[in-house]
């Protein structure tokens, strides 16, 4: 392997995440991120790795930077092609913003994901709120906000949440597997 090949390392990253090596994860995404220290996606596997491996406040960090790198992007993107014709603009404003989402969405799910674990529901809650905003065709931070309703005891917002959620395509299976869980009031 190239030393200065970053998606080299970036994919052993990943093989090394999916056996749950986070050490050698972490170091090959950090040599990933080195190699390229603008890029939102590098900063976004380092802080899922950094998460998933118990380091929340390393982790939280490295995925507001995902975000703050892809805002960046898009605004020097957006001042790129504020140049081009109208037509151009529409349709590469439309990849663009959905490249946006999909770091950003990641991100803010996985910082929700880590809020619950801190036991920081409102800032859970905001953080899948936010994935909402971001793509409201998602399915999953509807069952989120739909299972902090649930654990604060406002069944009838869960609910309302669990509906939506399945309307987008969740499993029903998910949401009573959920229910039946004897931890799922662990946040009271």
């Amino acid at each position: 392997m190239r030393p200065g090949y970053r998606d080299a390392h970036d994919l052993l990253g990943n093989l090394f995440l999916q056996i749950a090596d986070y050490s050698r994860s972490i170091d090959h995404y950090g040599k990933a991120l080195a190699l390229s220290p603008n890029d939102p996606s590098s900063h976004y596997h380092l802080g899922f790795a950094q998460a998933v491996s118990g380091d929340f406040l390393k982790g939280k960090s490295s995925l507001l930077k995902s975000i703050e790198m892809e805002d960046q992007r898009l605004r020097t993107s957006d001042s790129a092609i504020s140049k081009k014709s109208v037509e151009q603009t529409s349709s590469l404003t439309h990849a663009l913003t959905v490249r946006q989402a999909s770091i950003a969405y990641l991100a803010r799910l996985k910082l929700g994901e880590i809020a619950v674990a801190e036991r920081q529901l409102e800032t859970a809650a905001a953080e899948f709120s936010e994935c909402l905003r971001l793509n409201p065709k998602a399915p999953l931070p509807y069952f989120e906000i739909g299972k902090i309703y649930y654990q604060i005891g406002d069944k009838s917002k869960a609910e309302d949440f669990f509906e939506k959620y399945l309307e987008r395509g969740g499993s029903k299976e998910i949401i009573d597997k959920f229910k039946k869980s004897p931890d799922r009031d662990s946040h009271k």
